[in-house]
């Protein structure tokens, strides 16, 4: 009955620190393998934030060869006295890669490369919300000028100096 006991205490000890050995040794090659797709998830991430401030370069880039493709040098050249009579044409969202993107700014590791970015976009916007109010100013105006011009009504002709007013103070 020892020898009995002996041999399954012995095959028990034998088992259990094979499992054990096993155990570790598998909890070793999980953990290893956990680590490596944490490493390609990192590295894929940095290449997904290059990509995305490659984007954003890009499309900065394409905004700025628009604005002066269409015109943009006449707002440069514009005398602030003096209204701003030309119209831009602006009927699209020029920030594609921004609006559909915005979620990835804040996965950007420098604060002043976050808020570069952010002003840029601020900035763009902006402009081209102050050009859409001033092609309306002006639309305004040269409506009641070409009525003023035609009618040679008092009426038109206050409306068309109104308007004219409003687009030296824009």
């Amino acid at each position: 009955l020892q020898l009995f006991v002996n041999t399954i205490n012995t095959s028990v000890v034998a088992s259990a620190t094979g499992g054990l050995i096993g155990g570790c040794i598998t909890f070793l090659g999980v953990r290893k393998t956990i680590k490596s797709e944490q490493e390609k998830v990192r590295n894929a991430g940095e290449v997904e934030k290059k990509a995305f401030l490659q984007a954003v370069a890009t499309e900065l880039e394409a905004v700025a060869n628009r604005y002066v493709a269409s015109g943009g040098n006449k707002l440069d050249e514009h005398k602030t006295s003096e209204p701003y009579l030309f119209i831009h044409h602006i009927e699209e969202d020029y920030f594609t890669i921004f609006g559909s993107n915005a979620h990835q700014i804040g996965k950007i590791n420098d604060a002043s490369v976050r808020r570069n970015i952010v002003r840029a976009y601020i900035t763009g916007k902006g402009l081209i919300d102050s050009l859409r109010f001033n092609n309306s100013l002006v639309r305004k105006y040269q409506e009641f000028h070409m009525r003023a011009s035609q009618s040679k009504n008092p009426f038109d002709e206050q409306q068309r100096d109104l308007a004219l007013v409003q687009l030296k103070g824009y």
